[in-house]
């Protein structure tokens, strides 16, 4: 994680320009949060304390709990944290938000977003349970290197993500249903 190059308009001299007028300060905050539930704009240093933040650590709780893994993510430090984050939001999503903030974010693998539904259940239910019962996806080899214990690659990648937002389960009063779109909503 880099800060964007020196303005060549002004070389941040004693009077700035436009350009640099306009993007949000960094300055050292406290860490805020608990590790793991933290929003992407506190782990890139912004300083942004708003609801959505908020909504975003009540999506990962939510997420753990309908996942029932409590902490979703363990995370050593920020970076870790990220890599976390491109884990659900797929990488793409993680390196566009911080080049909005003026920040160079690159992710050597490339993670497509997970598909929530599906993740619960492996979560849930384990991924032998889901291959055999539950899912009629081919194998994916992302899936099996980003997950612990799922040897046969049960895959919850999100289809065709550039496209369609997300995809829920098929009955709109299932319990299941209602917490993924709370949680797809939340998290994005």
């Amino acid at each position: 994680m880099e800060k964007d190059k020196e303005c060549t308009a002004c070389r941040r001299t004693s009077s700035p320009c436009m350009f640099c007028k306009g993007r949000p300060k960094r300055e050292t905050y406290h860490v805020v949060g608990t590790p793991g539930v933290r929003a992407p704009e506190l782990l890139f240093g912004l300083g942004l304390f708003n609801p959505s933040i908020d909504i975003f650590s009540c999506g990962i709780v939510l997420l753990s709990l309908v996942c029932a893994k409590h902490p979703f993510f363990m995370p050593k430090d920020e970076t870790e944290n990220i890599m976390d984050l491109a884990f659900l939001l797929g990488s793409e999503t993680i390196e566009t938000m911080a080049k909005l903030e003026g920040m160079r974010v690159t992710i050597s693998e490339r993670l497509p977003p997970a598909d929530y539904y599906h993740l619960i259940l492996c979560l849930r239910f384990g991924f032998d349970h889901v291959r055999l019962h539950c899912s009629s996806r081919q194998s994916c080899e992302s899936c099996r290197r980003r997950s612990y214990n799922n040897l046969k690659g049960v895959c919850f990648c999100r289809k065709d993500y550039e496209t369609e937002k997300f995809s829920t389960g098929k009955n709109e009063s299932d319990l299941m249903t209602i917490y993924v779109d709370l949680i797809y909503h939340a998290l994005e």
